[in-house]
């Protein structure tokens, strides 16, 4: 009965023991969290998820409420690359709308490069400890 056990213990160790080498091995993906911009005297949020979805809020001048002004979902390309794919902004459904995205990520702040809308763009994002609290629609 002994010898049986051990095989099958002996057995699952050479399965789940490349599994666990190749989880550890996994780069971890920097761009994961609630990141903060100030921009003009306003405060915007995005939160980056391990599931590969992202959300932008933007609060509302008047009434400093925020809104999820974009959201989609995200691609790690090469080192330092993703690209962002926007399927919503303020609530509606848009056509998939990607953006080629440089990055870096150094002691809490996520450096974003990319061109939009014909600009040259080049965002700043500070390390957030929390969400506030949104709606999804104006």
């Amino acid at each position: 009965m002994w010898k049986g056990l051990l095989a099958v213990f002996a057995s699952l160790l050479l399965f789940a023991a490349p599994a666990l080498v190749n989880a550890t091995e996994a780069p971890r993906n920097k761009l994961v969290g609630v990141w903060m911009l100030i921009y003009e005297g306003n405060t915007y949020y995005k939160q980056i998820t391990k599931d590969g979805r992202f959300i932008n809020l933007a609060p509302d001048t008047e009434t400093g409420v925020f809104y999820v002004s974009r959201q989609g979902t995200y691609e790690l390309k090469e080192k330092n690359h993703y690209v962002e794919t926007i399927t919503h902004e303020w609530g509606e459904a848009i056509q998939p709308d990607k953006t080629d995205i440089v990055y870096t990520v150094k002691k809490g702040k996520l450096t974003l490069d990319f061109e939009k809308y014909g600009q040259q763009m080049h965002e700043e994002w500070t390390e957030a400890t929390m969400m506030p609290d949104y709606k999804t629609h104006r």
